[in-house]
């Protein structure tokens, strides 16, 4: 570790012309360069000039804010065994990141990357300065609102996480680079690989709150897949039909109604030919009788009022059946391990969830339970 110590005429006129070589190479060599003027600064030795900014404008036409932005940022980014480098973590950064960064406590600082953008830093500079309203109430946390909204134009990406049963898999399908930052609310999200996990500042707290992608995923879960068999019909709920970013997708579930009115309107034109004004003018004389939809696992049933109703066949629910025992068993499995570590919040939080998915398949009919079941054993 170098110590400071009283510098020579020719250290003096040696480090001059280093610090004018270095402003010519690299930007990488800024926090060489703010410790040699921190020693010049600190020497005295101003070549008759007033003041040591005086003298760096007049030497190398650096303004006062550069060079102390040079000198601020050694200090506080510089490997403290080697002044003249810097910390391993920051290394990849560059000069306008540490800058935006000199006002970030130091555990904030790390959550930045070299992904992180100057951008996202502004922004997690700013969230502190949010409240929330006196009054303000929401159906879920914070955290659970900023994921809402990271998902609204993510739909396929939450289709795929669905069926995927471990978490390491999760963690590369929502953020394949090992980064991936979301701001929403009070809530800033910085999502990275499996092993370093999930943090998040949350307005107002000074510390950043981190969780494995265990712990995460079971705030998605909550989320969209514990209120429905189908998570589909509860996004309806989640993003309201006037949300037209979501829309498309949320609207998947209202689907097979429109369909049915159509295959109506169509069969009526059929009977009518090419009479375009008796087609529109005629209601059809008698009901159509039900019929099978595409997919064979789907039958349509008729309605009181003659259109038509996609239904759950038996081998449909019987998937289902078998979803809820795998969903159960995964989630007996967390519960055990939150035991197991003492994380008795934790445990307490996966019990309704449990509760709920059991009171699920009682509710069920019992012989296709028992069905799908003995076929899932047999797989």
């Amino acid at each position: 570790m170098e110590e400071y110590h009283q510098i020579t005429l020719d250290e003096w006129t040696k480090w001059r012309e280093e610090i004018r070589q270095k402003l010519q190479e690299a930007a990488g060599n800024f926090v060489y360069i703010g410790y040699r003027l921190k020693q010049i600064r600190d020497s005295g030795m101003y070549d008759g000039k007033a003041d040591f900014f005086e003298w760096a404008e007049q030497e190398y036409g650096l303004s006062k804010s550069t060079v102390s932005r040079f000198i601020a940022i050694n200090e506080k980014f510089a490997d403290p065994d080697n002044r003249l480098e810097l910390k391993p973590e920051y290394r990849a950064l560059g000069s306008s990141k540490l800058s935006e960064m000199l006002t970030l406590p130091d555990n904030e600082c790390e959550l930045i990357t070299e992904q992180t953008t100057v951008k996202e830093i502004r922004e997690l500079k700013a969230l502190d300065r949010q409240a929330p309203e006196e009054g303000e109430e929401h159906l879920y946390s914070p955290l659970q609102l900023c994921i809402i909204d990271f998902f609204k134009n993510k739909l396929d990406l939450l289709e795929t996480i669905s069926g995927m049963l471990d978490e390491k898999e999760i963690a590369e399908a929502m953020s394949p680079s090992g980064y991936t930052a979301h701001k929403k609310g009070l809530v800033f999200l910085f999502m990275y690989d499996y092993e370093k996990g999930v943090k998040y500042k949350l307005a107002g707290n000074t510390i950043p709150i981190a969780m494995t992608w265990e712990e995460f995923y079971d705030e998605i879960h909550y989320i969209f897949f514990d209120w429905a068999d189908d998570y589909k019909l509860h996004l309806k709920d989640i993003y309201p039909k006037e949300d037209k970013n979501a829309g498309n997708a949320v609207e998947m579930t209202e689907n097979t109604e429109n369909c049915t009115e159509k295959d109506e309107k169509c069969t009526e034109n059929s009977e009518n030919g090419n009479d375009n004004t008796e087609t529109h003018t005629e209601a059809p004389t008698e009901k159509a009788e039900p019929v099978a939809a595409e997919q064979p696992e789907i039958v349509a049933e008729q309605k009181e009022d003659g259109t038509l109703e996609a239904v759950d066949s038996v081998a449909t629910s019987q998937q289902k059946a078998a979803t809820l025992y795998n969903d159960t068993l995964k989630l007996i499995d967390k519960l055990r391990a939150a035991f197991e570590v003492r994380k008795w919040d934790q445990a307490l939080d996966g019990i309704d969830p449990i509760r709920w998915k059991i009171q699920t398949i009682i509710n069920m009919d019992q012989a296709l339970v028992d069905n799908a079941l003995d076929a899932l054993m047999e797989d």
